[in-house]
């Protein structure tokens, strides 16, 4: 880029973009930098170190949120990336889904028009100046909370609000599992990856479960949703407010239990388990279940407790009794 400014200087710039925004794609052309379009294959493979990557929280291509975790990755090349928002999301929102999906800055546009290249250039530059400062998920949630009005339900009610907008929409089901309710599998691979970090970082046990009911391969599809329904719902009951429950795949559900060691763990899934016998024709359904705790020295990614868990449970499948439930060493 050109050397006449005092603005970061980028030779390749990302585009993630929903829609097209010819005005900051001319300038940032303009201004000397490479633009190029985001493969739909592995995308966050493509940028390399001192590239800059812009992203549409509804980017159809990849979930937003989970591609920025990824190109944030720590053992990542140094890349930026910035959150695109337009006006349908107001400022409250913006700034914590940003920072919680850990982005360099964020950038409104209006959609309804197309700013001049020299001053969508310089807006871009002036977030890229001031970031935003860093703050933990503990405490970006809490001061949240209290913008919104503090009551669990009525924070809750507060979100739904806003974003009762149409983008706002394709966001919650862009994180939601239509069959379930619970967090679509996307989202649980993002917030695995955050409790994942957290755990490491500041030694705390993150306990994480894969729930399995290998007999729904074979039922149709009436008696499969029925199952997930009655199951889904017995674990919103169970959980706490701080635990996270999304699925995993066609017949299986991912748990994660923050600040829960293994012995909370095992009381947790013999609880479920007694409960899920119960429900109607989910007990003849004999689920199987893989748990483990970290941190521990042999699992040093989020990939590598997956690869773990999904291990485990194949032993837990061709078992019986109490043994379909194991621990993942």
């Amino acid at each position: 880029m050109s050397s006449d400014r005092s603005h970061p200087e980028f030779s390749r710039v990302w585009l993630g973009l929903s829609r097209a925004h010819e005005g900051l794609v001319e300038a940032l052309r303009e201004d000397g930098a490479e633009v190029l379009e985001l493969p739909a294959d592995k995308p966050w493979e493509a940028p390399e170190q001192g590239d800059l990557v812009l992203l549409s929280v509804d980017w159809k291509v990849e979930n937003a949120f989970l591609m920025c975790s990824r190109l944030k990755a720590p053992r990542r090349p140094w890349i930026c990336v910035v959150m695109m928002f337009e006006s349908e999301i107001e400022g409250e929102l913006a700034e914590p889904l940003t920072q919680f999906c850990m982005a360099d800055g964020l950038l409104h546009l209006d959609p309804g028009q197309e700013a001049g290249h020299e001053a969508a250039l310089e807006l871009l530059f002036s977030v890229l100046h001031h970031p935003r400062p860093r703050e933990s998920t503990d405490v970006l949630l809490a001061r949240l909370e209290g913008q919104m009005g503090g009551a669990a339900a009525e924070l809750a009610d507060r979100i739904q609000s806003e974003l009762s907008s149409e983008r706002g929409r394709s966001f919650l089901h862009s994180v939601t599992d239509p069959d379930t309710g619970l967090y679509s599998k996307g989202f649980m691979a993002f917030k695995l990856e955050e409790e994942f970090k957290r755990s490491w970082r500041f030694r705390v046990p993150l306990s994480v479960l894969l729930l399995d009911f290998p007999v729904m391969r074979e039922m149709d599809a009436a008696d499969r949703l029925a199952i997930l329904g009655q199951v889904s719902g017995l674990l919103l009951t169970e959980c706490r407010d701080i635990d996270f429950m999304g699925r995993y795949d066609e017949t299986s559900f991912l748990l994660l239990l923050p600040n829960t060691g293994l012995f909370g763990a095992k009381v947790f899934t013999t609880r479920i388990l007694t409960s899920i016998a119960e429900l109607e024709h989910v007990g003849l359904a004999q689920p199987a279940l893989a748990m483990t705790t970290v941190p521990k020295s042999s699992v040093e990614t989020k990939d590598d407790l997956l690869d773990l868990l999904r291990m485990t449970l194949v032993s837990a499948w061709s078992a019986e009794g109490s043994d379909r439930v194991q621990i993942a060493d």
